[in-house]
């Protein structure tokens, strides 16, 4: 049998699931490496076709994208990359001047060939398609980049035998963009107080954990525990 070599982790480190390097755990890092496991696990992407804290030039400025998916098979260089994505901390939000969604963008329009962009702070997710007119570049909101091997249509218009099993902390994540939707826009409507959407919420989201569990353990779940506990705390 081949022998078995332990990895000793130290203290305020993670391993990047990517490449393997000891990164410095933060809570931006915590964004970026659930970000690197979707986009694996979910989106299909070979750890091979992503760098890790890739550099490009901005300008005269140089910079480290978070994360770059790029063809397969192709060198990791600025002008090959094909979407890029940044990952930020949860109390960073998306209009924030300096590392909000503009900051994406920047580093598109620096990317001659990046056609999609994303931009996460775990809570929430914005993607972009760039495209080019005749005298300026665009960027368009979509709902999401797309699956490896999948065209944008097929990502607009998603059905269930596109869906994946949620991994590691992304059923959390997607749980907190619905949160922060549902309450936005109840609040706006009915103008109920929180009480009364905290109580539907939780009914809601226990009754999603019971179906995708065949109804064992219900709310008593550790999924479902660490859930609630993470949107009202």
């Amino acid at each position: 049998m081949g022998s078995v070599t332990a990895l000793i982790v130290p203290h305020g480190k993670v391993v990047d699931f990517i490449d393997g390097t000891l990164r410095k755990e933060t809570p931006e890092e915590y964004v970026r490496q659930e970000s690197e496991k979707s986009i694996v696990r979910e989106y299909r992407y070979l750890r091979e076709e992503i760098s890790v804290e890739f550099k490009i030039k901005v300008g005269v400025a140089r910079k480290r994208v978070d994360l770059a998916i790029l063809p397969e098979g192709v060198a990791h260089r600025q002008e090959m990359a094909w979407a890029i994505i940044e990952c930020k901390a949860a109390d960073v939000p998306p209009n924030d001047k300096k590392e909000g969604v503009e900051q994406l963008k920047s580093y598109l329009a620096a990317c001659l060939n990046a056609e999609f962009g994303m931009w996460t702070n775990g809570q929430d997710r914005l993607c972009f398609r760039k495209v080019r007119g005749d005298k300026k570049v665009e960027f368009v909101e979509i709902n999401d980049i797309p699956v490896k091997g999948k065209s944008l249509d097929d990502t607009e218009r998603p059905d269930f035998g596109s869906l994946r099993p949620a991994t590691s902390d992304a059923l959390l994540f997607t749980f907190k963009r619905c949160h922060n939707y549902i309450a936005g826009n109840q609040l706006e409507r009915d103008n109920r107080g929180p009480a009364d959407l905290r109580a539907e919420r939780v009914v809601r989201i226990s009754a999603f954990i019971k179906g995708i569990r065949g109804g064992r353990g219900g709310d008593r779940t550790p999924d479902f525990l660490r859930v609630k506990e993470a949107l009202y705390r």
